[in-house]
């Protein structure tokens, strides 16, 4: 890929150089802060209510920071989950 032709689409066509993670990091950045704005308060917790949200998933918790019951459960279980693996290699118990 030549200089002049990174773009903030280069990332996701592989391209990693600084400039384009630069722009990647900008990018998701950005869109994790819309989808932070448009949480909404359900029963003192900031939940996202976009239609198309998925909820019980990490990746709910993290990239639309919602914070309903399942996605904080799915965020602990997964918590829970790297630290036992973590553990786990540290004492050289390896699971196949």
């Amino acid at each position: 890929m030549t200089e002049t032709s990174h773009t903030a689409t280069s990332y996701s066509h592989g391209c990693r150089c600084g400039p384009c993670r630069r722009l990647h990091a900008r990018k998701v950045a950005t869109l994790r802060a819309r989808r932070r704005a448009d949480r909404t308060l359900i029963n003192g917790r900031l939940v996202a209510v976009e239609p198309t949200v998925v909820h019980g998933l990490y990746s709910t918790y993290i990239n639309w920071s919602c914070r309903c019951p399942e996605c904080t459960t799915a965020q602990r279980d997964r918590r829970i989950a790297v630290a036992n693996q973590r553990r786990a290699e540290r004492d050289g118990i390896v699971e196949a």
